[in-house]
């Protein structure tokens, strides 16, 4: 038999039993022989990448045509939809001119009377600077006489006795509780006023603060940071407490404004400092919006890149309402975006430290049917509040029969689910027809972990040709000047609410789908109420 010669010398010391390995390094010794396995992995790779060098260029030969193909159908469909997106109309002065007078947080004021100060700059740089060279220039006459920044527009601010773009405080001689009311995306104070003026007769001072970005020109939209108006609502609240340190401070949010008081109560519990609230009210929370709106800032970073100003919008529109715009910018679904993602985040840490507890309690109202924001995500973020005092109304559909079969996606299951629930720990009440064949409507309600369910009838009504409420409803009276019913609303410079044009679709400036939204809620004088008991101290 011929002798077996190891591949590397013998050593005495490294010997092991037959059939044992072991591992050195880079060396196996298996039996008194050494193998060195970075010569193996070589010799192995080597075939590895020879082997995947010959599937790739077969992959080439094979692919490249389709996918020059694809590239090329790529570069052609991002060009169509640059030129669709791009397909809007003109921009005017009011999408394009930067206010320089603006708040944002990095001018580190103090005080809430320093940001009045500059607010008050601010109306005076837009009367300077867009309002009167506007209105005294020659494209006055082809603007048209319902524009908002004409000065003797039909829809000038100017018109009112007083301009709801701007903040301001009712006061109450010896105030049982402040409260803080804070508006929408692209709204104004004015949004605010109806609420407003009914808690101050109730007997609290009420402050209504204009957001960073609003009242003025859509074009402070395009560049506005949530962190602004997280800033603002800290000096707001900081002034509210100094100025009546023994009374309790309350929030009333509508939207973004419900957003950004839920964003200030979980930066409580991460920063003991800030000045805590006692209650809060939200009214159509933007809790959640859709995942899409990642990506939708692309547009507007598409649009800085090459120069096209009207990718940073999502809609462009005649400026027609005094107190809202109509023109959205990209950049305002985004902030929205940004920060229920931030306050997703922080709900997560605050259940895990178990600080939930510690939040004070929630009064919500919410249309079933919302064009902005998310039902469900409004009742699934209750759910992750876990607070049983907290209480969501939602604003069902009008169930009439010779309505129901107008409408499409029913939410009708979505509701009968949430009534079989025993795990909601938080009370739920339902806004609804007493019964099919009835515009007479009832409250449905049941307590927080619980499947019993009381009924009490309203001495309420759906009005005719209503079939349910909107975001934009929800905190505007029947009798609102601007935005209330025909024969209903207070006498005023103008009323939205009731806009009856006839004619052949794409003739008028301002689209039919934004004639046809409900602007008032039949049911706001019952939820007025609802919040004065709540918010009583």
């Amino acid at each position: 038999m011929g002798m077996q010669v190891p591949l590397l010398p013998q050593s005495p010391a490294l010997t092991s039993p037959p059939g044992e390995k072991w591992w050195l390094g880079f060396v196996i010794i298996e039996k008194n022989h050494w193998v060195n396995v970075n010569i193996f992995r070589k010799k192995i790779s080597s075939i590895v990448n020879q082997t995947l060098q010959l599937v790739l260029g077969l992959l080439r030969l094979a692919f490249k045509p389709v996918a020059y193909s694809l590239l090329g159908g790529s570069v052609v469909l991002l060009v169509i939809g640059i030129v669709f997106l791009n397909n809007k109309p003109d921009l005017s002065v009011w999408h394009t001119y930067e206010l320089e007078h603006e708040f944002n947080r990095k001018l580190e004021l103090t005080t809430f009377a320093d940001y009045l100060q500059l607010e008050e700059r601010l109306f005076q740089e837009l009367e300077d600077k867009v309002v009167a060279p506007l209105s005294n220039s020659d494209q006055a006459a082809g603007i048209g006489s319902f524009n908002r920044y004409l000065e003797d527009g039909q829809s000038s601010p100017r018109r009112w006795p007083q301009d709801w773009n701007r903040s301001y405080e009712l006061v109450a001689e010896k105030p049982v509780s402040v409260v803080l009311l804070l508006h929408g995306m692209s709204d104004s104070p004015y949004s605010m006023r109806a609420l407003a003026k009914s808690l101050h007769a109730s007997g609290s001072t009420v402050l209504v603060l204009r957001l960073p970005g609003h009242g003025t020109l859509p074009a402070a939209l395009v560049d506005v940071k949530w962190e602004d108006m997280a800033a603002a609502v800290e000096l707001a609240i900081g002034y509210l407490v100094s100025e009546y340190p023994d009374v309790p401070v309350q929030l009333l949010g509508y939207s973004n404004g419900a957003t950004l008081g839920l964003n200030y109560l979980l930066d409580v519990l991460e920063r003991p400092e800030l000045p805590k609230l006692s209650k809060l009210v939200f009214i159509s929370p933007s809790i959640e919006i859709s995942a899409f709106a990642r990506f939708a800032i692309w547009q507007g970073r598409f649009g800085r890149w090459l120069g096209l100003q009207k990718l940073e919008w999502q809609s462009v529109m005649m400026e027609y309402d005094p107190f809202k715009y109509g023109s959205f910018a990209i950049n305002a679904g985004d902030q929205v975006y940004r920060l229920t993602t931030k306050i997703s985040k922080q709900l997560d840490r605050a259940a895990r430290r178990g600080l939930l507890e510690q939040l004070p309690p929630i009064l919500a109202f919410q249309s079933v049917v919302d064009a902005t924001v998310s039902s469900e995500a409004v009742v699934n973020e209750f759910i992750r509040l876990k607070n049983p005092n907290n209480r969501l109304v939602i604003f069902g559909l009008n169930r009439r029969a010779d309505v129901a079969g107008m409408i499409k996606n029913s939410p009708s299951k979505f509701i009968a689910r949430l009534f079989q629930r025993s795990d909601l720990e938080f009370k739920l009440g339902l806004i609804t027809n007493v019964a099919t064949d009835s515009m007479q409507v009832q409250l449905r309600s049941k307590a927080a972990q619980s499947t019993v369910i009381e009924y009490s009838q309203l001495d309420l009504r759906w009005p005719e040709g209503v079939f349910s409420l909107s975001h934009v409803a929800m905190p505007f009276p029947a009798t609102d000047s601007l935005y209330g019913a025909k024969d209903l609303a207070m006498p005023g410079p103008l009323n939205l609410g009731h806009l009856d044009f006839r004619g052949e679709r794409g003739v008028l400036a301002v689209p039919a789908v934004e004639m046809l939204r409900q602007r008032w809620n039949p049911f706001f004088y019952w939820m007025e109420t609802e919040i004065q008991n709540f918010l009583q101290p």
